[in-house]
C-alpha cells in the first residue's frame, strides 16, 4: 500500500527523515474514468484490480483497469458531478457527488440500448477486488449492488483515502430510466413497486458500487466504513440520524422479473416469478456508540458499545414498508445480526421487493436497560452526569416528505418545549417553537429539494438533524 514518501535532511548535524510536501490534488472532471496509478503519490486512480473466477487462479487485471475494452473485464471509475474537495459546496441532502466503480464485460455485443434484450448475462461469476485511491474524498457510506465480501477505508499519512472493496456479482432485475424514458420507473413508483411494476432491464450477474461523502466532517468520522449491499433498482439515503438512533435507507425494486430471467428457485406469484431481493448493511462501532450515548444520556465509548452488542437484538430492531395491493404499511422485520471486527452487520432477510425501505432503529427502552448495567459497573453505580437532562431519554423525531409538504413528528416521553428549524445551505431559519405534549407532536411545513430540518430542545440542544432524502437511481 502506498504511500508516504520521505526525503533526507541534515538538522543540527543529525540525520533525520522529513516528509515530502504533499502535492496539490488535481480533481477529475465529471464522468472521466480514473486511470491506473503510475506514481506513489498519484490520487484519483486505480491501484489494484483483481478477479478470481469460481474455478481458476486469481487474475491481476490492474494494467488495463483504466481503459474501456469490451473484449475483457474492465472498470468504469468516476465522479458523477463536479467535485473540488471538502471545502467545496455540497449538493442535495448535504452530500457531495457520488464516486462510482462499475465492473463491465460486454464481449461481441452488437445491440444498442433500444435493441437490448430484456435480460443479459453481465460479468463472469467470481470475486472482484478493487483498490482505488480517492484523494480527499472521505466516504461516509458505500452502496454496493453485489454481494459483500470486504470493505476498508484507509487514511494515509498524507491525509488522503484509499478504499479496498471485494464483492461478488448478483442477479438484478431493475426498473430504470432507458433512453431518457421514465415510464417504467414512474409506473413502479405510482403502484408502490407492486402494481404494474415489472423489470425493463435485468442482468444475471451485476456488480458495482457508489460512495457518498457527507458535508458534515463529524458524521464522516463516525460513519467511515459503513456499507449497504443490495440489488435494488433505486436506493436512497433517506436519513442517518445518530441522535435518535435511526438508519433509514430506501431500497426499491420491481415486483416481477422478465420471462427470460432464467434464475432457478424464484418465488412464484400469479404465474409470474418475483424479483429476488436482498438488503444487508454494516454500521460502525463509532456510529453505534454515538447512538447509544443519546439513549443513555451520557457518553458511551466504543468499547462499551461493543459490550452492549453482546446481544444485538436487545439494542436494535428493523422495519420495512410492506406493500400489499399498492397499499404500504410499516411492519417489524426479523433481522439477522452479526457482530464483527469493524461493526454490526445486519441482514434484513428480504424475500422480494415491494417497497421495503429498510430501517434500523435503536430500541430505546431495551438499550437504556442494557446500558444502565454497563454504566453502573463502569462508574461505581452512578448512571447520571449531574444535573437534569433537558432532553427526556427516549424522545424520538421523524420527518416524512410528501410532495412539497414536510411533516416533522416529535414524540416526547414527557411534555416539554422544542423548536423546529429549516436549514438551506448554510442558512438556518426558525419555523416554530412548540410547547409539546407527551407523545406525538406534529409540525407541518413546506418542503423543497435541499431542505433539512433541525429540532432543538428548550435549552438549545439539538435533538435531531433530518437530512432529506436523496435518490440514486440507475441510468442507462
Amino acid at each position: 500500500m502506498k504511500r508516504f514518501l520521505a526525503v533526507l535532511a541534515l538538522v543540527s548535524g543529525g540525520l533525520v527523515c522529513a516528509p515530502a510536501p504533499v502535492a496539490a490534488l488535481s480533481y477529475p472532471a465529471p464522468f472521466s474514468y480514473f486511470p491506473v496509478c503510475s506514481t506513489a503519490d498519484q490520487e484519483f486512480c486505480i491501484e489494484k484490480f483483481e478477479f478470481t473466477p469460481t474455478s481458476g487462479p486469481k487474475q491481476d487485471l490492474t494494467s488495463g483497469a483504466g481503459t474501456v475494452d469490451s473484449s475483457r473485464i474492465y472498470l468504469e471509475t468516476f465522479i458523477s458531478q463536479p467535485y473540488s474537495g471538502p471545502s467545496g459546496s455540497a449538493g442535495q441532502g448535504g452530500l457531495f457527488p457520488a464516486l462510482s466503480v462499475n465492473y463491465q464485460y460486454i464481449p461481441g455485443t452488437s445491440w444498442s440500448t433500444p435493441t437490448r434484450p430484456p435480460t443479459v448475462d453481465g460479468i463472469p461469476e467470481g470475486t472482484y477486488r478493487s483498490v482505488v485511491r480517492i484523494g480527499d474524498y472521505d466516504p461516509s457510506l458505500l452502496f454496493l449492488t453485489g454481494k459483500y465480501d470486504g470493505y476498508s477505508v484507509t487514511k494515509g499519512a498524507d491525509g488522503y483515502f484509499t478504499v479496498d472493496v471485494t464483492s461478488r456479482p448478483t442477479a438484478t432485475a431493475s426498473a430504470v430510466v432507458l433512453d431518457g424514458s421514465r415510464a417504467t420507473l414512474d409506473a413502479c413508483e405510482a403502484g408502490n413497486w407492486v402494481t404494474n411494476c415489472e423489470s425493463n432491464m435485468a442482468t444475471r450477474r451485476t456488480n458495482f458500487f457508489s460512495m457518498m461523502m457527507s458535508a458534515d466532517s463529524t458524521q464522516r468520522d463516525l460513519l467511515r466504513g459503513t456499507w449497504v449491499s443490495t440489488n435494488a433498482s433505486v436506493f436512497s439515503l433517506g436519513k442517518i440520524d445518530l441522535v435518535s438512533g435511526v438508519f433509514d435507507v430506501t431500497a426499491k425494486g420491481p415486483h416481477y422479473v422478465p420471462t427470460d430471467f432464467g434464475i432457478p428457485g424464484l418465488t412464484q406469484e400469479n404465474g409470474r416469478e418475483l424479483a429476488p431481493a436482498f438488503f444487508e448493511m454494516s454500521v460502525t462501532y463509532s456510529a453505534i456508540a454515538k447512538m447509544l450515548s443519546q439513549a443513555a444520556g451520557k457518553e458511551v465509548s466504543v468499547e462499551m458499545a461493543k459490550q452492549a452488542l453482546a446481544d444485538p437484538s436487545k439494542i436494535f430492531e428493523g422495519t420495512i414498508d410492506e406493500a400489499t395491493a399498492g397499499q404500504v404499511t410499516e411492519k417489524l422485520q426479523q433481522l439477522t445480526m452479526t457482530v464483527g471486527d469493524s461493526g454490526l452487520r445486519v441482514n434484513f432477510n428480504l424475500t422480494h421487493f415491494s417497497a421495503p425501505n429498510p430501517t434500523l432503529k435503536v430500541k430505546s427502552t431495551s438499550a437504556q436497560q442494557t446500558l444502565s448495567v454497563l454504566l453502573s459497573s463502569s462508574t461505581g453505580g452512578s448512571t447520571t452526569t449531574g444535573g437534569t437532562s433537558s432532553t427526556p431519554v427516549g424522545s424520538y423525531v421523524k420527518t416524512t416528505i410528501s410532495g412539497i409538504k414536510a411533516t416533522v413528528t416529535v414524540t416526547l416521553v414527557t411534555a416539554g418545549t422544542f423548536s423546529v428549524y429549516r436549514k438551506v445551505g448554510k442558512k438556518t431559519t426558525l419555523l416554530k417553537k412548540v410547547s409539546g405534549k407527551k407523545g406525538a407532536n406534529k409540525v407541518i411545513t413546506s418542503y423543497l429539494k435541499g431542505y433539512s430540518f433541525i429540532v432543538k430542545d428548550s435549552k438549545g440542544k439539538t435533538l435531531a438533524v433530518k437530512t432529506t432524502a436523496v435518490r440514486f437511481a440507475r441510468f442507462y
